[in-house]
């Protein structure tokens, strides 16, 4: 997919329109809508808790043998 930039005086309605319908139909999309949505620290760890990615332990000891477990 191509990406073209392009420079417009906002001020000319003719321009304006002609820019909006061309959105509008589909051919063109503005920049901000095909940014994926960056999750924020907090969404990703509720999606490790929701799938079980996250490990307690009682102490470093504990921690160690989880690991050596895996």
């Amino acid at each position: 997919m191509a990406i073209l930039q392009v420079q417009y005086d906002a001020r000319n309605a003719t321009v304006r329109r002609l820019v909006q319908s061309l959105i509008e139909s589909g051919i063109f999309m503005p920049m901000s809508q095909k940014r994926k949505k960056h999750k924020t620290g907090i969404e990703e760890a509720d999606e490790d808790i929701r799938a079980g990615r996250v490990y307690s332990a009682k102490s470093v000891k504990d921690m160690f043998e989880q690991l050596d477990k895996e």
